[in-house]
């Protein structure tokens, strides 16, 4: 179950390649794979169909980790 939370955090950040403007400008891609990261875990952590009581998030914000930045991510893990 863990992994699956993991996968929605880079799935999630990932999604900005649907986007072909933000291909280009460095900063502005990153600054959008941050806020969709950022939206997956409050959603994993407040969500709707279970009265805004979710899990803690962790995993997904990982994920989200990895897709951004993934040495930085293995970093904070050892």
């Amino acid at each position: 179950v863990m992994l699956i939370d993991v996968l929605k955090g880079v799935l999630a950040t990932s999604l900005y390649i649907a986007l072909p403007f933000y291909l280009h400008n460095e900063l502005q891609r990153t600054n959008l794979m941050i806020g969709l990261g950022l939206a997956a875990v409050l959603g994993h952590i407040f969500p709707i169909w279970a009265g805004f009581r979710g899990g803690k998030g962790v995993a997904t914000l990982l994920g989200m980790a990895v897709a951004i930045q993934p040495v930085v991510a293995v970093c904070c893990l050892i």
